[in-house]
């Protein structure tokens, strides 16, 4: 955030004010699978929320990031503001049933137990390439280490959150919710 901050100075932007970066640092470091901001319009939360994208994917790396919004023109203004993947809500749930997840991380169990037990160095391999396969196929759905930012996540139903949470709670991921 202080690299964000001397940036935006350099460049003549606008960096964090102490509550922008109290609250990005709360994104950032809280623990817990879901956390929020919220506040008025106009108060910087966009501003404050591409601060926590890059920081994020200075940490965890390109395409960590993941924005939700609930209409297609939403996406868009996120996808701009923050310079993140974006996706209506709807898209994602098309793209994650939890129940197929599921299996999927059963089978990535199963591998990784494989993968432990296995004493030929070509059955190891073998199995790395399936693991890694896996991995680079599955490019539509949540990520261990992922921040899921949900905007405007009051106008968002709560099944629908609860779901977001259930599929990040699954996949390792953190949820972030704005508005």
């Amino acid at each position: 955030l202080d690299r964000w901050n001397e940036r935006m100075k350099a460049q003549g932007g606008y960096p964090l004010a102490p509550d922008q970066q109290r609250a990005a640092a709360y994104a950032l470091e809280n623990p817990r699978l879901v956390s929020s901001i919220i506040g008025p319009a106009g108060t910087g939360k966009t501003t404050t929320m591409k601060a926590v994208a890059e920081a994020w994917q200075a940490r965890y790396g390109a395409g960590s990031v993941l924005g939700l919004a609930t209409s297609h023109k939403a996406v868009e203004e996120l996808r701009n503001s923050i310079g993140c993947d974006s996706k209506t809500i709807a898209m994602l749930m098309a793209l994650n049933d939890p129940e197929r997840i599921k299996a999927e991380i059963q089978q990535e169990g199963r591998l990784q137990q494989q993968l432990r037990n296995a004493s030929n160095p070509l059955e190891r391999l073998f199995i790395r390439t399936r693991i890694a396969t896996r991995h680079i196929t599955d490019s539509s759905t949540i990520r261990p280490n992922q921040l899921i930012i949900v905007d405007e996540a009051g106008m968002v139903d709560s099944r629908n959150l609860q779901w977001i949470t259930r599929l990040a709670e699954m996949r390792g991921a953190k949820v972030l919710l704005t508005g």
